[in-house]
């Protein structure tokens, strides 16, 4: 385990690089892959990243997440082949701290919110088996609704 707390340090030392004013148009300069209340960006690259996973291809990805009057949340997606090791981090908020979790799997779910919107959830399933979140995509209306 040792080697993935070094990849997750050096992960960390990414993120705490950043602006502490980390905005949506950094974000997107930084081809981050984003996601706020009203939209996604970059979306390919998580596709990307997922396809490099079904094929045991290493790849990292920097997500950031905005709510509706918060500052930025940040993360990095690092898969080696072997394992994931996600490193998030909430201190742009008055509470927040660095989180770390390592997993094996990424599970993908579709679900039907109501208006028949459809979102998808991406989770990593953590080693000791629970799904952490990664990120929730609005992926639009079911097509009898177009």
């Amino acid at each position: 385990m040792e080697s993935y707390t070094n990849i997750s340090l050096q992960l960390r030392k990414e993120l705490e690089a950043l602006p502490r004013d980390y905005t949506r148009i950094i974000a997107t300069r930084n081809w981050d892959v984003m996601t706020d209340s009203i939209m996604n960006f970059n979306i390919g690259r998580l596709l990307l990243f997922m396809d490099n996973y079904g094929r045991g291809i290493p790849d990292k990805i920097s997500i950031t997440k905005f709510g509706v009057d918060g500052p930025a949340t940040t993360a990095r997606l690092y898969y080696n082949s072997n394992l994931f090791s996600y490193v998030v981090d909430e201190t742009r908020y008055a509470s927040g701290k660095f989180y770390t979790y390592y997993g094996h799997e990424m599970k993908v779910k579709k679900r039907y919110l109501n208006n028949n919107e459809i979102a998808i959830d991406y989770n990593l399933i953590s080693l000791d088996g629970n799904e952490v979140p990664i990120l929730i995509i609005w992926a639009g209306l079911k097509s009898d609704k177009i």
